[in-house]
């Protein structure tokens, strides 16, 4: 079994296809597994999330498209799922938002992760928005193992994609999702057949001009209160 740890982020989306279709090659069973731990809790914010999840299913959309099933989670790390996992599975993580504890890690036969940067420059939640804010001409991906540290872990395949033309995130994320995705199942397929893996890396310094070790959320901006004294 293969567990995909995901989102419906832009940089996530094309990695479900091309698990469903290594899913459908190999006869290997995959199930998307997504994070509830950001959903909103005030009620009318959960009324419209549920709604626009609806909306997608309604349209096709998703990993039940594909054929693939789907589980819900709000902690990776709680003893039901833990309990799911066994030294023969593995884990698949693109853009998930909780940490993994390492008994949870070492519970699958191995875990990776792909970050989009080139690490170990631009690590962090919003790498591709700092790329974009920092005015980057190039950024990339990175595959490598998990372990408890986040972003770090042996690398196994690092890639370039140019940003020139580019300001729009979505867009920039989803071509960097599709082309992590391919080598993502490449390095699959060479582990299910017992081959060696070439590695490949790329100097983060020289990609970027901005040397940004961590790409930090932007702070939310406090709200202003009318004090009723504006005239």
């Amino acid at each position: 079994m293969i567990y995909h740890f995901t989102s419906h982020s832009s940089f996530s989306k094309p990695f479900i296809a091309v698990m469903a279709a290594f899913s459908r090659k190999h006869g290997t069973p995959v199930t998307i597994v997504y994070s509830t731990r950001n959903e909103p809790t005030d009620l009318a914010r959960r009324v419209r999330f549920a709604i626009e999840r609806i909306r997608r299913l309604a349209k096709g959309k998703g990993p039940l498209r594909h054929g693939l099933p789907v589980l819900q989670t709000n902690d990776v790390n709680s003893p039901v799922f833990y309990e799911r996992i066994s030294n023969e599975d593995v884990g698949i993580v693109t853009g998930f938002n909780q940490i993994f504890r390492s008994q949870v890690l070492y519970r699958f036969g191995f875990v990776v992760n792909v970050h989009p940067s080139v690490l170990p420059l631009y690590r962090g939640p919003v790498p591709v928005q700092s790329c974009l804010l920092n005015g980057e001409q190039m950024t990339g991906f990175t595959l490598h193992k998990m372990t408890e540290k986040i972003d770090s872990g042996e690398i196994l395949f690092q890639g370039t994609v140019s940003m020139q033309g580019i300001a729009d995130v979505d867009v920039l994320s989803s071509l960097i999702g599709q082309k992590a995705s391919h080598v993502l199942v490449q390095y699959l397929e060479q582990t299910l057949r017992g081959d060696r893996w070439q590695v490949a890396t790329a100097d983060a310094k020289t990609v970027y001009r901005t040397h940004v070790p961590y790409a930090r959320a932007p702070a939310k901006r406090p709200m202003l209160v009318p004090t009723g004294n504006d005239e």
